[in-house]
């Protein structure tokens, strides 16, 4: 089979979705690489421990191979990925880079032919030990999870096949875009850029820290409301919901100058539910940020019923995995008046008004 090489001259890789970067050829080392040693490697990331299920693997690209003469090596390409790497060129840019981890990414996960990882299954945070030296993609996703779950296939605006990962945690889904990594690496200069060619020994146990983008989990909201009697025609009943969530940066709650959090509104919406019997009936919402608190409020229940329990606002936090729940009930009263409902009643102008549209009950 045919050997494919690279050798790089003074480069700069931009490890996708990570916060440090690296080179990986030059001179100049303190101590010569040695060959006999091998890596190991540390990825972490500042919102996940190990206690998430979040696990990393690692896929071979190529293996780092001498170069006579120099302190420094070349990629020799494992055979899935010998055109991609290729395709860089000897000096490849920052672009050239993140263009082969989106083309590594496929290759390894996209479609029904997938590569196997060199190593799989490593704890986020976990020292990932006995690597080779060479050049890795780094796929992080949930533990057990099956691959068809967390691997996402796209397209990029010039309609190339993108493979990013995910992980849904909390109230939080997280999304994981292709990073390389090489090793042995070296130490940071002054301008915290890593570069092989900078002095010092070579580090053959390496850490990174991934930055995921991040996104709010979806839940769903179920609305019961309950006649314990009925007279008469149809009766509409009128719900406002609002969901708020602490604001965020980063990952993390943001404090106004009191320490109190500040909240954001993240779904307003007006829903009714029309009814013609005793009994029950509900409605579903869906698309809810998880870990929001959702305040309900039957606004208008018409002039012939009443509440029940006396309470017009509900409470209430959606949780992972299932809906939340309230549940209004109301009764009966003798009145003259009747009418029906209809659902576009509503209009907002800082509060909510009704319209001149046949409505009551």
């Amino acid at each position: 089979m045919k050997q494919i090489y690279k050798r790089l001259g003074m480069l700069l890789l931009a490890l996708v979705m990570l916060v440090t970067t690296t080179s990986f050829t030059g001179v100049g080392a303190a101590a010569p690489l040695d060959w006999s040693s091998t890596c190991s490697l540390t990825v972490s990331d500042s919102s996940l421990t190990a206690e998430s299920g979040l696990v990393i693997d690692l896929y071979l690209i190529a293996q780092a191979v001498p170069v006579d003469g120099s302190d420094s090596y070349a990629f020799q390409a494992e055979p899935r990925y010998a055109d991609a790497l290729k395709a860089i060129g000897d000096t490849p840019t920052n672009e050239d880079w993140q263009a082969l981890a989106k083309k590594a990414s496929v290759l390894a996960l996209a479609g029904d032919s997938k590569d196997a990882p060199y190593t799989e299954q490593n704890p986020i945070g976990s020292k990932i030990t006995d690597l080779a030296p060479g050049l890795y993609l780094i796929v992080p996703h949930g533990s057990g999870v099956p691959s068809e779950e967390y691997i996402e296939e796209g397209t990029d605006k010039n309609g190339n096949t993108v493979v990013n990962t995910t992980f849904a945690y909390g109230a939080y889904n997280y999304t994981f875009s292709p990073a390389l990594i090489s090793l042995p690496t070296k130490p940071a200069n002054e301008d915290d850029v890593i570069n092989s060619a900078n002095p010092g020994e070579w580090i053959y146990d390496h850490e990174v820290t991934l930055k995921a983008g991040q996104g709010n989990r979806m839940g769903s909201l179920v609305i019961q409301k309950t006649l314990t009697s009925f007279m008469g025609g149809p009766a509409t009943f009128v719900f406002q919901i609002e969901a708020t969530k602490p604001k965020t940066k980063d990952g993390h709650p943001v404090y106004d100058d009191d320490g109190n959090e500040i909240p954001e509104t993240v779904y307003s919406d007006v829903i009714t539910i029309t009814m013609d019997e005793v009994g029950t009936a509900s409605v579903e919402i869906q698309d809810i940020p998880v870990g929001a608190t959702v305040y309900v409020t039957e606004v208008y229940s018409g002039v012939r019923f009443e509440l029940v329990d006396y309470d017009a606002t509900k409470i209430v936090t959606i949780p992972e995995g299932e809906s939340a729940f309230v549940e209004f009930t109301n009764a009966y009263k003798e009145t003259v008046n009747s009418g029906g409902g209809i659902n576009n009643m509503f209009t907002y102008e800082g509060q909510w008004n009704l319209t001149e549209a046949p409505f009551g009950s």
